[in-house]
């Protein structure tokens, strides 16, 4: 038996795991990010990550609010200071270093996960939790894009563990003070305990609300972190059972909720998480409210998201018309003033995106739920949908992407955790992060990088169900064992049916633009050819190589591009016109 006695010495194998897992997962994001530098995006990065970069740059120089009068409308408010900490310590705008602390952000978080799973269920499912992250590529490859995503689960992670932590102590009745026979060192320790739970709660609730402000849609799960200890406050002592063969006991327990002291531990913890939540969110709106005097508690492109994934036009994936491509904000505000013919505040806009978009849904409750089942079919399928970087383009670059586990594996290993663990009330906490991630794409549109959230809440039932399926096979039970396997089977062939269609396009596209501009045109036309190729109905790339051919002197050949991207513009205009139909009166 374990020896828990006051002077037994510390169990060092948790700590032992999580460093042996991070230092894993590192080498593999080392490795991309020296594979991803043979991109020429890599130093010269285009699109949406641009203005974070932007403003981290502003920041960095001692601008502290680069808001220029104006709310949050970027989609991630605190990510430009996450930047601008990196550009700090790196003493200059390198953005390199910004790929470098996003590798190593995400391989602690997946050190931290393993620590999460193995305290909740065991070494065996932490290991494979763990490892498994270490080698999953959509997380290598978005630790190294320079996005907010790795900042994002590493708080969180942090935040779940903290909580997972205080809570164990809080519920135990730590802080209560001892009994009438105990003596004073007891009741000092009790104290101690207490304080130190209260501290852990706080902290790990004020991490997720961080969380929340390098990507808002965190949001959606967040919310119910308060109530999950009203939710699990039940013995832990009968209910978890480290030792299980299977790996799939264990909860976020308490006393028995009809015990009085129970209720107010609940209660009380339910309070710091509710305080810690607000006190991480609570920059955002105190910059909106010192950059515009207005109260925004997060972000004005609520409403322009919105909108995106629900007018007569809309995509289950994220689809925005060409013309609309850039500052999207800016270029549907600018919209939105055009439509009703006079200047427009942020806040308004996003809320005249938003009663459009609830008009649209209440004119077709029929193609809205077409939308909604295409959505969720989407957000369990193996395929990394993504805007400003592309999974599938950066596999040209990377072996590594190419042949390490995705999206597949781990639904169908998360199934067969479901099996073994089933969906416990006493796991809320867990799976806070599936929460906001599907019901991210399920509310707006399928990407990448909405759905990532859900990674933490799969790859700890992956755990569970890899340790269980060796479990079964080393016991010899292999009709068990059968049953998993087919789950994984089944889990992975949902997800591989092909449901939307790899478009890498732009990324060849503005690749080429780089070469381009540097004088490396035979490399340009290379990248171009492979933009084509990837979608030849992208007026982008035919533009692109109409100003490459006139730039290396063939100029019939220009003209031909030329008039290639002019029809296919003149195509897709009706894209816009979901956008361009005029409003009612209740828009003006």
């Amino acid at each position: 038996m374990l020896d828990t006695s006051p002077n037994s010495p510390p169990d060092r194998a948790p700590l032992r795991m999580a460093l042996v897992v991070t230092a894993v997962a590192f080498a593999l994001r080392w490795g991309q990010w020296w594979l991803q530098q043979a991109d020429p995006l890599f130093w010269n990065p285009l699109g949406g990550n641009l203005p974070y970069l932007l403003l981290g740059e502003r920041i960095a120089a001692g601008e502290w609010l680069p808001l220029d009068g104006r709310p949050f409308t970027i989609s991630s408010p605190l990510y430009p200071w996450i930047v601008a900490a990196v550009f700090g310590v790196a003493g200059e705008a390198d953005v390199g270093a910004v790929r470098f602390a996003g590798a190593g952000a995400d391989a602690l978080t997946c050190g931290l996960l393993a620590l999460l799973a193995r305290r909740r269920f065991g070494a065996g499912p932490g290991w494979a939790t763990g490892l498994l992250a270490a080698l999953y590529a959509p997380l290598i490859h978005f630790s190294v894009e320079l996005a907010p995503v790795p900042f994002t689960l590493l708080l969180l992670v942090a935040g779940l563990l903290a909580i997972d932590v205080g809570w164990r102590g809080a519920a135990t009745g730590a802080g209560d003070g001892g009994g009438a026979g105990e003596g004073e060192e007891a009741n000092r320790g009790a104290v101690a305990s207490g304080i130190r739970s209260a501290a852990l709660l706080l902290a790990g609730a004020t991490s997720i609300g961080l969380a929340v402000g390098t990507r808002p849609n965190l949001l959606l799960g967040a919310v119910l972190l308060p109530w999950v200890p009203l939710l699990t406050s039940r013995d832990r002592a009968n209910d978890r059972d480290a030792s299980s063969p299977r790996g799939s006991a264990g909860s976020s327990t308490g006393a028995p909720p009809t015990s009085e002291p129970g209720r107010m531990r609940a209660g009380r913890a339910s309070a710091l998480l509710a305080s810690g939540l607000l006190l991480g969110i609570a920059p955002i709106p105190i910059l909106n409210a010192v950059s515009s005097g207005r109260f925004v508690p997060l972000t004005t492109g609520a409403g322009h998201n919105f909108y995106i994934g629900h007018n007569p036009q809309a995509q289950p994936q994220y689809a925005l018309p060409l013309t609309l491509d850039g500052d999207i904000f800016e270029s549907m505000k600018a919209l939105a003033e055009e439509e009703i013919g006079r200047p427009m505040e942020d806040t308004e806009v996003s809320g005249w995106y938003l009663r459009r978009a609830l008009r649209s849904m209440a004119s077709d409750p029929g193609r809205e739920v077409r939308l909604l089942a295409d959505r969720i079919l989407l957000s369990v399928n193996d395929f990394e949908a993504t805007t400003y970087s592309s999974f599938e383009y950066q596999e040209h670059w990377s072996p590594l992407l190419r042949t390490l586990p995705g999206f597949a594996l781990l639904f169908g290993l998360a199934l067969a955790g479901v099996a073994v663990r089933g969906v416990r009330r006493d796991d809320l906490l867990l799976w806070i992060p599936f929460i906001a991630g599907f019901g991210s794409v399920v509310l707006f549109f399928y990407i990448a990088r909405l759905r990532i959230l859900v990674a933490p809440t799969l790859l700890i039932l992956a755990g569970i169900g890899i340790h269980a399926l060796i479990l079964d096979l080393r016991s010899r039970s292999y009709r068990a064992a059968g049953v998993l396997a087919a789950l994984l089977l089944v889990g992975g062939a949902l997800s591989m049916t092909p449901r939307l269609t790899p478009d890498p396009s732009n990324e060849w596209n503005k690749g080429a633009g780089v070469l381009m501009n540097a004088g490396f045109h035979e490399d340009a036309e290379f990248f171009l050819q492979r933009s084509l190729e990837a979608n030849p109905a992208n007026p982008n790339g035919w533009r692109s190589i109409a100003r490459l051919y006139r730039e290396t002197g063939r100029p019939e050949m220009a003209e031909e591009a030329e008039a290639r991207a002019t029809a296919l513009l003149m195509a897709v205009q009706s894209a816009e016109e979901a956008f361009r139909r005029p409003g009612d009166a209740r828009d003006r």
